[in-house]
């Protein structure tokens, strides 16, 4: 819900392909490196950037 006076902002993150035991550890980052854009996110402020897709390394391009 957003607050008074604001408009909703959107966040999103793109974990990359992890090795996990779900894909028999294919990936091409391990869980530490999978874990860093869902990190960054949850951690982020209120005054953070809005509206770009972003990954561990940053800005991906739509």
């Amino acid at each position: 819900m957003p607050r008074a006076g604001r408009a909703p902002e959107a966040r999103s993150r793109r974990r990359g392909y992890t090795a996990t035991d779900f894909n028999g550890h294919s990936g091409a980052q391990t869980v530490a490196e999978g874990t860093d854009a869902v990190v960054g996110l949850a951690t982020i402020g209120a005054d953070g950037p809005t509206g770009a897709l972003r990954d561990r390394h940053g800005a991906l391009g739509w």
